[in-house]
């Protein structure tokens, strides 16, 4: 089993979780006008993924589609916004695609 730290902020808020490939990773709820900031530490080999569970966000202008899954590698640095509030879900995969 492989574990791994996610670190990120929203807002003011700073946050670091480990997620293991045996759970279904981190719900995040988000408030208006708030930013979710995510930094990819992990093995080459592995993703994090983000999908927006319900409301609306972003990442980076462009809006994301619910229930679809956005893959990250490691390395990646990103940020998603909300305008009227949302839930996200991150989580790691085994494989990229």
């Amino acid at each position: 089993m492989f574990s791994g730290t996610c670190i990120g902020d929203i807002g003011d808020f700073f946050f670091s979780f480990q997620v293991t490939m045996m759970t279904a990773g981190e719900i995040f709820q988000m408030e208006q006008d708030e930013e979710l900031r995510i930094e990819v530490d992990c093995p080459k080999e592995k993703c994090i993924t983000v999908e927006l569970k319900s409301g609306m966000a972003e990442i980076f202008g462009s809006e994301m589609v619910q229930n679809t899954a956005y893959e990250f590698q490691h390395g990646s640095k990103f940020a998603i916004f909300t305008y009227h509030g949302c839930q996200i879900l991150v989580s790691w995969t085994e494989v990229c695609t």
